[in-house]
Formats: C-alpha cells, structure tokens, sequence
C-alpha cells in the first residue's frame, strides 16, 4: 500500500544517516515546512511505525531496533509463527556487535517491559517458546552466533520429519478407510 511504502521509503532515507546529516535534516525540515521533523512523523504514522520513525529522526537505533523487534514478537503472538519471529530477530540482532546488541535489548526492556507483563525479553520468550526455538532465541539474545546457527539447523532438520510424519499418518488414514 502507499502508506507503507512511504514509510519504509522513510525509514530507508533516515537510517542511513550520521549524527550530523540528522541534524542537518532536521534543521532543513522545520526551515522548509514550518514544522518539526519529528512532529510530522508523528502526525503521518501510527504505532510501532510512529515510534520506529521518531527513534531513527533522533538518531537513536537502538530503540528503532527495539521497536522493529516489538513489532516482530507482536506478529509472532498472533500467528504463532516462530520461525519467522526468530527469523527477524536474526536479522536485527545479527551484524551488531555485543555492545550494540545489548544497547537494543536494555532499549526494548525499558520501552516494552510493562507489555511484557513485567518481564525482560529472555524471560519474556522463555515462556512461549521452547526446546530449539527457546535455545536459538536466547543465543540470538546473547550474541552466540554459532549456538544461534546450530538450533537453527536443528529446528529445520526437525521440521521436515514433522511433515513426513504428518503426511504418513495421512496416508495410513487414507489406506485405513479405502479398506
């Protein structure tokens, strides 16, 4: 939809800026358009995407990344797809050193915490994830790049026996009821 391709047209052109060029920005916006960056951001999106927006406007990525990462667990807690949850926070957890990494986390703890029912994140996953999925998330978490990659390839070797059984069991009800 438009909306959302303004939008990530936005993030796209504000995340990719230092310090300097944001203030730069900023400056220019408000000279232009009698308004503050920030305000027309927040006027313009809505929710996740508004806080998302505004962090990277103001130049702190971490909480950009936290808020991506909120959203992620948001969609992960209607559809119950884990894989595309730990898929995600692969993606914003992978390239960022521990320092970084640790950053985005104490962010999202401190921004989502009272969601989270008073929990931290690690807590928070360890109540609705388990076995593989649990493992990969927590060295996800801790910056364990290989442990992340072994519980990986563990969830997709165990996945596709879950099909094949699934389609034998089908089969054997099939032949059952032909008899």
């Amino acid at each position: 939809t438009p909306l959302i391709s303004r939008k990530s047209r936005c993030e796209r052109l504000l995340s990719g800026l230092t310090a300097q060029q944001l203030g730069l920005v900023r400056e220019a916006f408000t000279a232009r358009y009698d308004e503050s960056l920030e305000s027309a951001l927040k006027r313009s999106a809505f929710g996740t995407w508004r806080s998302r927006l505004v962090a990277l406007s103001n130049g702190d990525l971490s909480a950009n990344l936290a808020h991506a990462i909120y959203y992620s667990l948001r969609q992960f807690l209607i559809t119950r797809r884990s894989d595309r949850f730990l898929d995600s926070l692969e993606s914003k957890l992978w390239s960022l050193a521990d320092g970084e990494r640790a950053n985005v986390i104490a962010s999202f703890n401190s921004l989502y915490r009272e969601q989270l029912g008073g929990r931290e994140l690690h807590v928070f996953l360890s109540t609705w994830l388990d076995g593989a999925e649990q493992l990969q998330a927590n060295a996800l978490l801790s910056g364990d790049r290989a442990g992340a990659h072994l519980y990986a390839i563990k969830r997709a070797l165990l996945e596709p026996r879950r099909a094949t059984i699934y389609l034998l069991v089908e089969r054997l009800r099939q032949e059952s009821a032909e008899e």
